[in-house]
């Protein structure tokens, strides 16, 4: 199973409280079985660096790859924070690519704010 997190943008990206929760968060989902997580953010994000977690820059012109051995990518969606809430449709499409093209039969949405409980 992989996770979704569509775009980490302003408060998000700053907070050293958001970091903290989005690193208890990661371990909560991999306590249910995620195996990787796809998080894709409007600016470059610290304190997440793991090798289950690709970091995907949203912020760019151009197509969406990985960097050479990183867990780091650079994408696009055109600069226009009206193309749907920091591009979401486009984050998650591409998400669900990604991690169909990796193997993953299952690709969850989840934002920082969700908490799933089985």
């Amino acid at each position: 199973v992989a996770l979704c997190v569509p775009t980490l943008y302003g408060a998000y990206l700053r907070a050293p409280s958001t970091m903290r929760w989005a690193a208890a968060w990661l371990e909560h989902y991999r306590s249910l079985g995620v195996a990787h997580f796809f998080v894709y953010a409007a600016a470059p994000v610290r304190g997440l660096d793991a090798a289950d977690v690709t970091l995907l820059d949203v912020a760019w012109l151009g197509g969406c790859r990985a960097l050479p051995k990183t867990h780091h990518a650079r994408c696009a969606y055109t600069q226009n924070r009206s193309l749907v809430y920091w591009g979401q449709n486009w984050v998650l499409n591409d998400c669900h690519q990604r991690a169909a093209a990796q193997g993953f039969g299952w690709a969850l949405a989840v934002d920082l704010d969700e908490v799933l409980e089985l």
